[in-house]
């Protein structure tokens, strides 16, 4: 199965299947879609530091992380074993050669056993850290600056709040799940953006209060 071929069957399963899962609406459904595909950049990008891993492992592992939410379009609980049987059906429909498919499927379904480490396959493992990846730097910026009004007053404040109690605390947690060197060195620099982050919000924040303060008194 070709990369493209698998994105788009992502992209149209989701997009004809997202009225039946009440977390999405119209406007989010893509959601799914992009975290598959920045997952299956990790993937590749981790995968890519193994000198022992074939060409064809590396397809498959980047045919798991295209597919390994698909399920969630009905919901997050049970979503990859719900993942992997929708998988299966879509693959029962196509006529693929030299396709480890136990291996596919195996991959899907367990790779939100983020707990387990003793994986007993390095593309599981791989999967599963660029899985935690996606989750983390701009992206967990950005989920926490949407979650108030940027109208309030106290916006910059909040979001700053946020970063510094949850989200460096929640990197630090991710990063104890990663299993692989290139996986941690990913995430370090991602830990880093945040804290350079952090700290110019922080130096912008207090410029402007010293700002409103001098004209205030």
């Amino acid at each position: 199965m070709e990369l493209l071929y698998a994105r788009k069957l992502l992209y149209d399963f989701v997009k004809q299947n997202y009225s039946s899962g009440k977390h999405l609406s119209k406007d989010n459904y893509l959601i799914v879609v992009q975290h598959s595909f920045r997952v299956e950049n990790y993937a590749q990008q981790i995968a890519n530091s193994y000198v022992n891993i074939s060409y064809e492992e590396k397809k498959l592992l980047r045919l798991a992380a295209i597919f390994h939410d698909i399920g969630t379009v009905y919901g997050r609980e049970n979503h990859a074993e719900r993942s992997k049987e929708i998988v299966e059906k879509l693959l029962m429909e196509e006529s693929i050669k030299d396709l480890d498919e136990n291996r596919l499927f195996m991959l899907i379904e367990k790779h939100s056993e983020k707990g387990e480490f003793d994986d007993g396959d390095i593309l599981l493992s791989i999967l599963k850290d660029a899985d935690i990846l996606d989750h983390i730097g701009a992206m967990s910026i950005l989920m926490y600056a949407s979650k108030y009004d940027y109208n309030n007053s106290d916006y910059y404040s909040n979001v700053l709040k946020d970063l510094v109690e949850r989200d460096i605390p929640f990197c630090k947690k991710q990063k104890s799940l990663i299993r692989t060197e290139k996986g941690r060195e990913i995430i370090d620099q991602k830990i880093n953006f945040i804290g350079s982050f952090i700290q110019q919000l922080e130096n912008e924040i207090k410029d402007s209060l010293l700002q409103l303060e001098e004209l205030l008194t």
